[in-house]
């Protein structure tokens, strides 16, 4: 689904270069683990297009795709959820947030049912008519996965999705997650494998800015959670 060929990237007026080959698996949860400053936010700013490689290629569905010409579908197939949740959040309310994909491609009736349906599954439904802005940090990160995941992307990628979530908050995220992950494909950037060894199928860590090896079965995972 997701490969990076040799690809390359230095942040502008620095040496901070990057260097990833990578395969992602096509189906279930993959984590990205490293420590911080390894590259796991570039890596996935690279993977979502929004920062342009300098070198090498991006392909995703056989296609190679990147900033310059992005093919038309392509933020349709992939979802993508920053570690800041307030810079993806703009409309007057979160029924507005919510609605915002679906009210271009489906009539008004539907929407309504979907953002409905979305806001009990992530429990925010008492936050519909509120304003994203007076929203907590746990509030807007739920809210913002919910934005992408009601568009119902075939690839789901998500930086520190747990981070400023309560401890029940977490748990019923990672039970979305889990239950999304038999049609969506989900990749989630984060610091502490021990605390999503459970729902995760496969990691690929990412050492000095460079990737290392996809880690595969619950053995081999839980041999390096004291490492990652």
């Amino acid at each position: 689904m997701l490969i990076l060929d040799h690809v390359q990237y230095t942040y502008p007026n620095t040496k901070q270069s990057f260097n990833f080959n990578i395969k992602v698996p096509d189906t279930g949860i993959t984590a990205l683990l490293g420590a911080n400053g390894a590259g796991k936010s570039t890596l996935i700013r690279l993977m979502a297009l929004l920062n342009n490689a300098d070198h090498g290629t991006i392909s995703f569905n056989n296609r190679t795709v990147t900033s310059d010409a992005l093919p038309e579908d392509f933020y349709q197939e992939v979802g993508v959820v920053l570690q800041d949740p307030a810079t993806m959040l703009f409309n007057t309310t979160v029924y507005d947030e919510l609605a915002y994909g679906p009210n271009q491609i489906m009539p008004s009736e539907k929407v309504i049912q979907l953002v409905n349906e979305i806001a009990t599954e992530f429990k925010i439904a008492d936050l519909l008519t509120q304003t994203p802005a007076s929203l907590s940090g746990g509030q807007k990160k739920l809210v913002s996965i919910a934005c992408i995941v009601i568009n119902k992307p075939s690839l789901l990628i998500l930086d520190e999705p747990f981070d400023g979530l309560s401890v029940a908050n977490i748990n019923h995220l990672k039970n979305i997650l889990v239950k999304r992950s038999a049609t969506t494909k989900i990749i989630i950037a984060h610091h502490a494998l021990a605390s999503i060894i459970d729902m995760i199928d496969d990691a690929i860590i990412i050492e000095d800015r460079q990737n290392g090896d996809l880690i595969t079965g619950k053995e081999q995972l839980i041999n390096l959670s004291g490492l990652y």
